[in-house]
């Protein structure tokens, strides 16, 4: 027989419980352990934690399932998480999805409106900065306009906007 099998079968017996415990340190410690262990059965016990009322166990959540998943699962699940209430949250989702080669996350990352969600600007410029394709011209223009919601004055828009250039080397 193996005998990692026997090994990890109480381990993952034990995590199920950690995951559910209602102090948020123990289950983040818990997902970063079925991260390390690397089992993919873990997934369906992780996923529940997408759901948790702490953004900080849900990121925790996506970046565990983010080693687990394939890329076309990535790409929805990710999608999906983009509007989460949560910038961190967001902002974890969209940095993972700019990982993830391919049309499908580009144009997922694409989908994020960041007119709605201003404070995912700065996350969304920089995922899309990672990527190969070459931005179209409304992308350009969408960049360029995205306002800063916070500013007062325009000064925070200037440095935003060379920012921009820098990363699209427009």
């Amino acid at each position: 027989g193996d005998h990692r099998d026997l090994r990890s079968f109480p381990t993952r017996r034990s995590s199920d419980l950690t995951l559910k415990h209602e102090d948020p340190s123990i289950r983040s410690q818990a997902l970063d352990a079925l991260r390390q262990i690397g089992d993919p059965e873990t997934i369906k016990d992780i996923r529940p934690l997408l759901q948790d009322p702490v953004a900080s166990i849900r990121v925790d959540a996506i970046t565990a399932l983010n080693f687990f998943l394939s890329p076309p699962e990535k790409v929805s699940l990710l999608s999906a998480l983009c509007t989460d209430s949560s910038a961190d949250v967001a902002s974890q989702a969209l940095k993972l999805l700019a990982t993830i080669p391919g049309t499908a996350a580009y144009a997922a990352l694409l989908e994020v409106d960041t007119a709605v969600r201003p404070e995912l600007t700065h996350a969304w410029i920089r995922a899309l900065a990672q990527r190969r394709e070459v931005p179209d011209n409304d992308l350009v223009s969408r960049l360029l306009k995205s306002p800063d919601r916070r500013s007062q004055s325009g000064a925070r828009s200037e440095e935003h906007t060379s920012e921009l250039q820098s990363h699209l080397n427009l």
